[in-house]
């Protein structure tokens, strides 16, 4: 198999450029992204007034990470980004005034949540990327599915080079609506952006990793319910990871498991133990 290889990385949160975890200390009303953080330096402002911070930390780890090409290779470069939330009561209000009024009754005060503000989207025009450009709302498996996009666009000759991962932000709202369904001892909600930069052939660069395979696989369950079987749902997902990268459970070295759901992770943990005793758990929110 020939990759994708993974070339380049960045990164940016609230503390700072190449840190997306811990967040800053306990949720507070203060802005969680300080002064001397430049979010917005390099950009043409006009272009910065709306945006999120989700799509102005995407843009910002996309660029950490398209440094490793020369520049005259970055234009044709794709991306693909994942976010967590999509959906949340601004985005309604503010599709509720457009669908009922026209385009001309959006309110430009709630534009900075809404899934029309993408990350992908945003960065193409900062950055001048003419490439592929993708937007995925997957919640917790958003970054990964980005990850999954780009190297199918790669595999099947639409892209040589993408950028993949994932972003955050977690607004007032989403605080609420997260605060009653996490659980005592839950990890804090993590805010910021990864960007991999993904290569078909990196030439004489040296690849940082390359990725083998991948999979996915669902189970129907109403909002917010988790399957009564976890194993059988990771079983799933590893026998479609093995189909395309050749190799099973037992061979891994590391097992990524949900850490901010008790439940979720108890039961993905007594998988490990029994599917892949070998492998070290990496435990992520």
């Amino acid at each position: 198999m020939r990759g994708p290889f993974v070339t380049g990385t960045g990164g940016v949160g609230p503390l700072g450029t190449g840190i997306v975890w811990p967040p800053p200390g306990p949720i507070s009303n203060e802005p969680r992204v300080p002064a001397d953080l430049p979010l917005r330096e390099g950009f043409p402002p006009q272009s910065t007034r709306w945006l999120d911070g989700a799509s102005l930390w995407w843009a910002h780890a996309a660029r950490q990470a398209l440094a490793h090409l020369l520049p005259g290779e970055i234009p044709a470069s794709g991306q693909a980004v994942g976010q967590s939330w999509g959906p949340t009561a601004p985005v309604v209000a503010l599709e509720r005034g457009i669908w009922s009024e026209g385009p001309g009754a959006m309110n430009p005060a709630l534009f900075p949540f809404t899934a029309g503000n993408a990350p992908a989207g945003q960065a193409s025009l900062l950055l001048g990327l003419t490439g592929p450009s993708l937007t995925l709302l997957a919640k917790e498996a958003s970054g990964l599915a980005a990850l999954v996009e780009a190297s199918r666009l790669m595999a099947c000759g639409a892209a040589v080079t993408m950028v993949a991962g994932g972003t955050d932000e977690l607004d007032p709202l989403l605080l609420q609506v997260l605060k009653p369904l996490r659980g005592r001892g839950a990890r804090p909600p993590g805010e910021g952006a990864y960007a991999l930069l993904l290569e078909r052939d990196p030439g004489p660069r040296r690849p940082l990793a390359r990725v083998a395979g991948w999979g996915g696989t669902a189970r129907p369950c109403e909002p917010h319910v988790f399957p009564v079987d976890a194993g059988a749902l990771l079983d799933d997902l590893a026998a479609a990871v093995g189909r395309s990268a050749g190799w099973g459970p037992s061979s891994a070295d590391v097992v990524a498991l949900p850490a901010d759901t008790p439940f979720l992770e108890g039961e993905a943990e007594e998988w490990r133990r029994r599917r892949a005793p070998g492998a070290e758990a990496l435990l992520f929110q």
